[in-house]
């Protein structure tokens, strides 16, 4: 794997949103005068050093600049350099036109290549080694991408570079080495926008990554700036998910607290348009600082399929660790406790017993050929079946007291939902309207904290929040007798809350949008008018406005961001959560 440079700092990044999904308001600040001026930028150059020490904002999020990439065909060979067929190849110093920070390389025979790299041709790093990936054992499931990435290598982040120099294996033509140079943290962007990227991570209410609870924060993949059109296919989904896979990405372990999040995205860049993977490999990373990346899509709770153990993808889960932990020590203690917490939260979730040995049948590796039997525990490191040295030689030993500590976090969880994380802006809510009988969750030690809330779920929330009595009519035709929210239904119509969505209809399975939750809301907890909300984005003649006017006066809801509501977007269940709980310590 590949060598690290020296890195400091055991920060952790934070996550999460405001609370009910509303953005933190801060007040318009005024324009400085000229002779503040000079103090104002000398600060924001002061926020920029400092956001390289300190961790990204709960409020704040990362900055997502646009991916650029740039492809090589073949690298010029150095003056001088040897042809004896016995010695390896070395190309001349090459500089790039563009800066990078994350770089891989295609060669016909599927060889490793060294490389190492420079800022300005003249100060150079060490040698990392960018592995063949036909060689280490990482594969999609068939199906998922051609055959072009099998003569490829891993990729390799270098975090910010302009030259670079490779070394081939004996009898390697670097005339044939394809090079993809990716730049996911805006080293090309102007020195203004990399200023204010800085100073935008560095703001914020510190915050930490880690939760209490069985759920621990997970920065999202809208929180580190996925693009999803580069998505190749939909997620695939294992019945089951037997067990957990470990990883570390290789790669320079020189990186910031607060490049987490280009770091994750130079990943999902290389996976999908280098490779032609459906999405990224792993289903999650982890950095340095303990924050927690959500990796390839489908969701955190489902069985999805990822591409990161070739035969042994179906039915595990991988969690990778950013950086390169093959003979330069191990994690520190913030990303091992973050690998703790998320490996226990994803045995709860999948009821998978950590102290466990199973049976896995192989889909084909370097080590079990297709079909054979792999008797495993249930969490091991990649090498355990694959031809790797994954997760690394300093990384590996501490499986044994990562299991053990799993164990003691899955056998300590009384938390009332598994999927709930309890530190995050809904978490109290959550378990106050639980606690008041108005919630049972969605399943066995489920909330489904993001999954929207239907109008028959709104029938039932608001109807137990209220205690009315159940109804019992007949008037939607398209809410059958046996529908488990009927009679909340029918308590809403019966007090007129509602009167249905159409004709003859209540629309039980449609999602609540915010607007329609307004006016659910306003009518059932008979709020008085209020001032226009001054929301730009809501039409004062459209049929909800009165209600939204009358939601926000009443300081139940903010709006989703300055002067806007986002009438049209889905009420999540957490979010429902906090609109209750507001009401009822509100008095209504």
């Amino acid at each position: 794997m590949i060598p690290p440079m020296d890195s400091r700092g055991h920060v952790a990044i934070a996550s999460g949103a405001a609370a009910e999904g509303d953005r933190v308001m801060e007040p318009t600040a005024a324009r400085p005068g000229p002779r503040r001026l000079a103090r104002t930028v000398a600060l924001a150059v002061l926020i920029l050093l400092a956001s390289a020490l300190l961790p990204l904002a709960a409020g704040a999020g990362p900055a997502v600049h646009e991916t650029r990439t740039e492809r090589l065909e073949g690298l010029p060979a150095a003056a001088g350099a040897l042809s004896d067929a016995t010695r390896a190849a070395l190309t001349a110093p090459t500089p790039t036109a563009m800066p990078f920070d994350t770089v891989g390389f295609g060669h016909p025979d599927a060889v490793d290549v060294e490389v190492r790299t420079s800022v300005d041709g003249e100060t150079w790093t060490r040698w990392f080694t960018a592995e063949s990936i036909a060689a280490d054992d990482v594969a999609p499931e068939a199906g998922e991408a051609g055959a072009a990435w099998r003569t490829m290598t891993e990729p390799v982040y270098v975090r910010e570079a302009a030259w670079l120099q490779a070394r081939l294996p004996a009898g390697a033509d670097p005339a044939e080495l394809t090079v993809e140079l990716l730049d996911s943290s805006g080293l090309s962007a102007s020195w203004g926008a990399r200023l204010g990227a800085g100073v935008r991570a560095a703001l914020g209410d510190g915050a930490t990554a880690r939760a209490a609870g069985s759920r621990p924060a997970i920065v999202t993949r809208e929180q580190w700036g996925a693009n999803e059109s580069w998505r190749n296919g939909e997620p695939r989904y294992a019945s089951q998910v037997r067990y957990g896979v470990l990883h570390h990405t290789a790669g320079t372990n020189a990186y910031g607290p607060g490049d987490g999040p280009a770091r994750v995205r130079s990943y999902y860049s290389y996976h999908t348009r280098t490779l032609g993977w459906n999405d990224l490999g792993y289903n999650l990373l982890v950095d340095r600082y303990g924050a927690i990346y959500e990796g390839r899509a489908g969701g955190l709770e489902r069985g999805v399929i990822g591409a990161h153990a070739r035969g042994f993808n179906t039915g595990s889960f991988g969690v990778s660790v950013m950086g390169n932990f093959h003979g330069h020590g191990a994690p520190p203690a913030a990303a091992l406790r973050a690998l703790e917490d998320v490996v226990a939260w994803k045995f709860l979730v999948h009821d998978i017993d950590p102290d466990a040995v199973i049976d896995v049948v192989s889909g084909g590796s370097g080590t079990h050929a297709a079909g054979t039997v792999a008797r495993i525990p249930t969490l091991i490191g990649h090498r355990d079946v694959g031809t790797t040295a994954c997760p690394g030689s300093d990384l590996y030993p501490l499986l044994d007291g990562l299991r053990r500590a799993v164990a003691e976090k899955v056998g300590d969880v009384d938390a009332r939902f598994i999927d709930v994380n309890y530190r995050g802006a809904h978490g109290a809510d959550i378990d106050a309207i639980a606690e008041a009988g108005i919630t049972e969750g969605c399943g066995p030690r489920r909330y489904c904290p993001e999954q929207p809330v239907t109008r028959r779920e709104m029938a039932s929330f608001i109807g137990r929040t209220l205690a009315l009595p159940e109804g019992n009519g007949t008037t939607f035709a398209d809410v059958g007798d046996a529908d488990v929210h009927r009679g909340a239904i029918y308590a809403l119509a019966d007090a007129g809350i509602t009167v249905g969505c159409g004709e003859g209809r209540y629309c039980p399975h449609d999602e609540v949008s915010r607007a329609q939750m307004a006016s659910f809301l306003s009518r059932a907890l008979d709020l008085p008018d209020g001032d226009p909300g001054g929301f730009t984005d809501v039409w004062s003649e459209s049929t909800h406005a009165r209600d939204i006017d009358a939601l926000a006066d009443s300081g139940i809801t903010r709006g989703c961001a300055p002067q806007r509501f986002c009438p049209n977007a889905s009420v999540t269940r957490e979010q429902m959560a906090s609109f209750l709980e507001r009401a009822r310590k509100m008095g209504y």
